[in-house]
Order: structure tokens, then C-alpha cells, then sequence
């Protein structure tokens, strides 16, 4: 409306301001310069929104773990970084949106809402994706993926695993990588171990229960692991966790949590409830990416696009990116033809040999009281067990007082290295 007025102004003929002829052609040209300059402006604004082909040397489909380190490293080496994430914003320092439910905290924050994350369908509904299998498996949506719901445990793969990789991803190779990202307080800089680097690595406080289990284990002959990072990983010991001033330390909130970003010579952007529909393919090069926005976008949602200078970075998870492959084109040919997609490139191991992790969980109940349930966020909380304790518990994190997360007692087995048996169709 300022310059729609500057405009009318300077166009008004000179008699109707009764101003001398030369000011009045200074004006006109003085309000047509800055018509023109918002004119440039909006256009300017509306190719680099979400409307137009914006252009960045890298866009991360998938704000999870991987997406989050990969777009953090490249926006530390001062390249601009789009990251697209289908789910919402999480954790305080990622943005969070989510309820409160500590002080400022969300529940992803506290350490132990994991467990309520993935049981209240109050926050599963919406940071879950529903996968159409029996059962169906707990994959996260939302930014920090499977890091803002699982235990937080820090366990890194088997020497012998990335054996099998090939060239270039031998243990020798990814060792200096995870001696870089981590800020291990128990072991600090060692052959095995780094500090300094974003991802803060520590143990939780022992208590007598898990005191007795570890006792009993060391009575039965088993051996004692140190360090289940180390070279020897069977027997009994403490887990470390991913975990900073008592609360979550995920990868998505060391690599792109506010402070840190801010620390980068050129910080990603981070575009939440943005959905990857489709690649953008030029001949067999993957030059953008097609996403819609919303928390429930459909079909007739507008359809974007980002353009990628360098590359297109895929970290959507074991079912989203064999997905997004197969909606753009890349899978195998016959059934592709069949659902009407254009073929890109024949490969019929795209969304084969998914392997899923089966684990049985054992739990026991005991007499002491070791420890207490706490639901967070409730409406009637004074209802709930131990809600004196309960109480105190979300104070002392609204206070700022972050305790040491209490242990958890359980068991579990589970299969190493499970046959793959399932893959991903659309």
C-alpha cells in the first residue's frame, strides 16, 4: 500500500500537487523507481518461496538421523542445504511445536517419553507413519526421525559389518567419522572414542536394582563389557546414551538444533511437513525434488519444486526412500508400467530384501520402588500414581534442574542379522 501510494503520487499531474514542474518530475521518477524495485522484489519472492524453483546445492530428502548429520556436515562446509521433512517440528531446540509438557520441554526432550511417544495416540498419530503391514512397524515422522523416539542408546555397528560394505566404508574408514561427531564424557578422546564434536555421548545413574542384575550376571561367569563400542561386545554391562543436561541429544538436534546451526558458514533450511512426492530427472541425473506441504496433504495439493545444484541426498528411512524411488519412475519396470508411472530406470531390487530387526522385549515387575511411572501432559494428573513425584519431576525440568534419567529395567533378544523376507510396494 506504501508504494501503491508513493506511485499515485508521483504520477498526479503537477498542477494537482502545486509543485514546481522540475520537483514534480523528480518525484514521478523517484516513485516509478520504487514501483519497480517492489515490483522486482515480489517477483524475486515469489520464485524462491515455496512456489518457485528455489536452487541450492544440496536438498536432503528426510530430516532423521542420516538427514540431519549429512545436511549439518555440508552446511558447516558453507554449501546451501534444503532439508525436506514429511513430519513436524519436535524437540525445543529443532523448533518444537509439539505440547509442552515440562516447562517449555516437549515430550520428545525428556528422555523417557520415548515410551509414551509410541504408545498415546495423541502424539503416534501424528509423528508415526502408518505403514500397512502386520504388525505394523514404529517408524518415526517428524524431524530427527527414529532419533526422537527410540531409547537413545549409542551403539555403533560391528567392525565386521562394514566389512562387507566394499572400498571406502571399511571400519578403518568410518572410525575417524564417529570419533568426530561424538563428545563421549565416560571414555573422552581414545583410539575408540573422540570429544568435541556435537553428539553428547554419556551413562545414566546406577540404582540398586540394576546394581542386583549385574551382580547376578558377574556371580554366573559371564563376562563384563566396558565398552559395548569396544572390540569385545558379549557379556553383561551399562549401555551409553545419547543424552545432554538431562535431556535428548538426538542426531537431528546436534547436527541441526538452533545454536549449532547458527554456528555454520552456510546454516541449512529446514522445511517441515514438506512431503517428497517425486524426482525431478533430467536424462538419468536426479536434478530436484517434487514435495507438497501440510500436515496431511492430498492429492490435490499443490505440488513444489526445489532444483539441486550438485545432488539429491535420500534419507527417508528403509520404507519412504525405496517409496519415493518407486513413484518416481525408479523400480522395476513391469509393475511400474502397470500403475501408470513412467519409467526412469529399470531395477527390480528397488523396495526388495527389506530387513526388519525382530526383538522380543521381557519385563518384570518388582516390590521395590525402584521406579515410577510418570505420564506426561495429562489432563488429569493428579489422578495418576506417584502424582506428588510426578509433579516434582516436571517442575524441576520447567526450573531448568534436569535430572540424571532414571535406569530402566529391562531384557530383550533379538536377531543380529535377520533374513531379509519383505520389500516395499506401492
Amino acid at each position: 500500500f506504501f508504494f501503491a501510494l508513493l506511485a499515485a503520487i508521483a504520477l498526479a499531474p503537477p498542477r494537482a500537487r502545486r509543485w514546481p514542474r522540475d520537483g514534480a518530475w523528480m518525484l514521478r521518477e523517484v516513485g516509478l523507481l520504487l514501483l519497480l524495485a517492489f515490483s522486482a522484489w515480489s517477483i524475486v519472492r515469489y520464485l524462491f518461496a515455496d512456489g518457485g524453483p528455489a536452487v541450492f546445492d544440496y536438498i536432503v530428502v528426510g530430516g532423521g538421523s542420516t538427514g540431519a548429520v549429512v545436511a549439518g556436515r555440508l552446511g558447516e562446509a558453507g554449501y546451501s542445504v534444503l532439508v525436506l521433512e514429511a513430519g513436524g517440528s519436535t524437540q525445543i531446540s529443532l523448533g518444537g511445536d509439539a505440547e509442552p509438557v515440562a516447562g517449555k520441554w516437549t515430550i520428545f526432550d525428556v528422555p523417557l517419553g520415548w515410551v509414551q511417544v509410541l504408545s498415546d495416540h495423541r502424539w503416534s498419530k501424528e509423528f508415526q507413519w502408518v505403514v500397512p503391514a502386520d504388525p505394523p512397524p514404529a517408524i518415526a515422522r517428524g524431524l530427527g526421525g527414529c532419533g526422537i523416539h527410540n531409547a537413545m542408546l549409542y551403539m555403533r555397528g560391528r567392525p565386521a559389518d562394514f566389512a562387507e560394505w566394499g572400498a571406502g566404508w571399511s571400519w578403518d574408514d568410518v572410525l575417524p567419522f564417529y570419533k568426530r561427531s561424538e563428545d563421549n564424557e565416560q571414555f573422552g578422546s581414545s583410539p575408540l572414542h573422540g570429544t568435541g564434536g556435537p553428539v553428547r555421548v554419556t551413562t545414566v545413574a546406577s540404582d540398586e536394582l540394576s546394581d542386583f542384575f549385574l551382580d547376578a550376571f558377574s556371580t554366573a561367569g559371564l563376562p563384563h563389557v566396558e565398552d559395548f563400542n569396544g572390540p569385545d561386545r558379549i557379556g553383561f554391562g551399562r549401555y551409553q546414551f545419547m543424552i545432554r543436561d538431562g535431556l535428548r541429544d538426538s542426531a537431528a538436534a546436534a547436527f541441526l538444533g538452533a545454536d549449532r546451526r547458527a554456528s555454520y558458514r552456510a546454516p541449512p533450511l529446514v522445511k517441515t511437513h514438506a512431503l517428497a512426492t517425486r524426482l525431478v530427472v533430467e536424462g538419468r541425473r536426479v536434478v530436484g525434488v517434487e514435495y507438497v506441504r501440510g500436515r496431511a496433504p492430498t492429492d490435490k495439493a499443490k505440488r513444489l519444486r526445489a532444483m539441486a545444484r550438485h545432488e539429491v541426498v535420500l534419507s527417508a528411512g528403509a520404507v519412504m526412500t525405496p517409496k519415493l524411488l518407486l513413484l518416481s519412475g525408479v523400480g522395476e519396470a513391469a509393475k511400474l508400467r502397470r500403475l501408470g508411472i513412467p519409467l526412469v530406470y529399470d531395477n527390480p531390487a528397488v523396495g526388495r530384501g527389506l530387513a526388519d530387526g525382530v526383538y522380543a522385549i521381557m519385563q518384570w515387575a518388582t516390590r521395590k520402588r525402584n521406579f515410577f511411572k510418570c505420564r506426561l501432559g495429562t489432563q488429569a494428573e493428579e489422578d495418576q500414581p506417584h502424582a506428588d513425584y510426578c509433579a516434582q519431576q516436571r517442575a524441576m525440568y520447567a526450573a531448568g534442574q534436569h535430572l540424571p534419567p532414571v535406569p530402566r529395567l529391562c531384557s530383550w533378544w533379538c536377531q543380529r542379522r535377520p533374513p531379509p523376507a519383505v520389500g516395499i510396494y506401492i
